[in-house]
């Protein structure tokens, strides 16, 4: 993507804030969120913690996890009841770490590290692979003639339970915003690809965005 990168600071942690909405299923109405999410880019992982409004007076609480290839996923009804506690099994650690591959459009100087590599597949589809601790997941970016960002699809487990099969899984671009001198795609759709057809869960805004700042998820 044409982001502007060069030159500039070398990243090694980001803050971000996203707003938007989320749904469970094809037929469940959508939910209003606020999401904070931090990364560590020299040793990638990330923590992801939203507040959703499931119901009039009572949010969910939820918190997903990347760290040293492990993932982890929380979700609490108004922070109390349990609904989903998954973590550090072979399909959650692969959904956390290709979550962390498609978010590198937000912080593009990832690219220069040696835990991505790349493969071009024609002059606008290219294939990244991240390898941490000997584990590697692949996706697909696309992009514009002119080197903007529209898409990336995946092939991830759909959910983390044992019977979980293989999906798509895709990331639609639709706008760009400059932050930190930095152009990224700050609106997008996250869609499941199912045999009913495409599931759009996510839309998401990110309205903040800054890099190395120091906190201790650094260390």
């Amino acid at each position: 993507m044409v982001s502007s990168v060069i030159g500039k600071e070398k990243v090694v942690s980001v803050y971000l804030k996203q707003i938007g909405k989320m749904r469970t299923n094809l037929d469940s109405k959508w939910m209003n969120f606020t999401a904070i999410q931090h990364f560590n880019i020299e040793n990638p992982a990330f923590v992801w913690t939203t507040k959703v409004d499931a119901l009039p007076i009572i949010n969910m609480i939820g918190r997903c996890k990347l760290y040293k290839g492990k993932g982890k996923m929380l979700i609490k009804l108004a922070g109390l009841i349990s609904i989903v506690n998954e973590g550090e099994n072979d399909k959650i650690n692969q959904g956390a770490m290709i979550r962390f591959l498609a978010k590198i459009c937000w912080f593009p100087s990832a690219n220069i590290y040696n835990y991505i590599s790349w493969e071009m597949i024609d002059s606008t589809l290219a294939k990244a692979t991240l390898t941490i601790n000997d584990k590697t997941v692949s996706g697909g970016f696309s992009f514009t003639i002119e080197g903007d960002l529209v898409a990336f699809e995946a092939i991830r487990y759909y959910g983390g339970k044992t019977n979980s099969k293989l999906k798509k899984w895709a990331i639609k671009m639709n706008c760009y915003k400059e932050f930190n001198g930095i152009k990224i795609p700050n609106k997008s759709n996250v869609i499941w690809r199912l045999k009913e057809g495409d599931f759009n869960w996510l839309d998401l805004e990110i309205i903040d965005l800054r890099y190395n700042l120091k906190t201790a998820f650094q260390k």
